[in-house]
């Protein structure tokens, strides 16, 4: 019996494509400089109908994201699909893929609600610096009322380090 390989390069290439697609059109997402902070206005009023700050969108270096992490005072959200998800993640993390966002978003509000009113930082990632998931993510939960961060390095940085 022969096994056939030729195609499993193939099969890799759009697992990994999977990263930044959707269902629907692209949009163009142009990348957050390190170190710069985007303001996102929201068109929505707060849940709780409190008046807050207009939401920012951040950008987080591996080792504050470590030091947040061990203190417990950090919310992880992938948004990665499902599939890279269970092959690895970030110890504490929770999955919320770009592809089911609208969708998933609704069950996930809790957690977000307890983060914002725990102080705790909202930190989106991806796979790595050329997905744009997460600052596409991060750009939907600002216009929600949401402030986050945005970890670029992602999983394949976090891997990487040995963490």
């Amino acid at each position: 019996m022969r096994i056939v390989t030729r195609g499993i390069p193939v099969l890799v290439a759009i697992l990994l494509s999977c990263c930044a697609s959707g269902s629907g059109p692209k949009e163009s997402v142009p990348r957050l400089p390190p170190g710069r902070e985007e303001i996102a206005t929201s068109n929505r009023s707060p849940v709780d109908g409190k008046s807050r700050e207009a939401p920012r969108i951040s950008a987080i270096q591996l080792e504050d994201l470590f030091q947040l992490r061990e203190e417990g005072s950090v919310l992880l959200v992938d948004v990665r699909p499902a599939f890279f998800f269970r092959l690895g993640h970030i110890p504490g993390a929770y999955n919320l893929p770009l592809k089911t966002f609208d969708t998933g978003v609704n069950s996930f509000l809790q957690n977000l609600e307890g983060a914002r009113s725990s102080g705790r930082k909202i930190v989106i990632y991806c796979a790595d610096l050329n997905c744009p998931d997460s600052l596409t993510t991060a750009r939907k939960l600002a216009r929600m009322g949401y402030s986050t961060s945005v970890y670029r390095g992602g999983w394949k940085e976090w891997r990487s380090a040995g963490l």
